[in-house]
């Protein structure tokens, strides 16, 4: 026969699985948001998508330099589009952004804010459609992703 310990027991540990479902949850729906970031972000030289910046408390204030690969142009039909191969540097740019956002969330203590910034001056011009690499919307679209994570999530 349970009593109002055996209750109170079962309470502590409904709490213990309650914050590791929180934080797992938090985790999952900003890697998904910054996963989806990165992959969608138009790239050139790779300095708009290496710059969504994962932080806790306060939002990223500065602008970082891309992880440019090394030079390599892209030659379309004869002509030098592009001072080094967009498709590279986005290869060389997905996987440091990622682990960085990686690494500051481990660090995420109970009740920290995440914040998912872009400091670049044209990052909201990218995102209304500027380029024909990504469809206008598509910070929009990552956000939606991310809710879709945590409504599905389940303790």
């Amino acid at each position: 026969m349970a009593n109002l310990n055996d209750l109170a027991n079962d309470m502590d540990k409904l709490l213990v699985r309650l914050d590791s479902f929180a934080k797992q949850t938090v985790k999952d729906a900003a890697l998904s948001i910054m996963s989806d970031l990165v992959q969608v972000t138009p790239v050139d030289v790779g300095t708009a998508l290496s710059n969504w910046q994962l932080t806790l408390d306060t939002p990223a204030e500065h602008v970082l330099t891309a992880y440019e690969p090394a030079l390599r142009g892209r030659n379309v039909k004869g002509v030098w589009t592009h001072r080094v191969d967009p498709a590279l540097t986005a290869q060389a740019n997905v996987a440091p952004t990622l682990d960085a956002a990686k690494v500051v969330l481990a660090e995420r203590q109970k009740g920290q804010l995440v914040f998912i910034t872009n400091n670049l001056p044209y990052i909201r011009k990218l995102n209304d459609g500027s380029s024909d690499q990504a469809p206008a919307g598509f910070v929009d679209r990552a956000v939606i992703l991310g809710n879709q994570v945590v409504q599905a999530a389940k303790l």
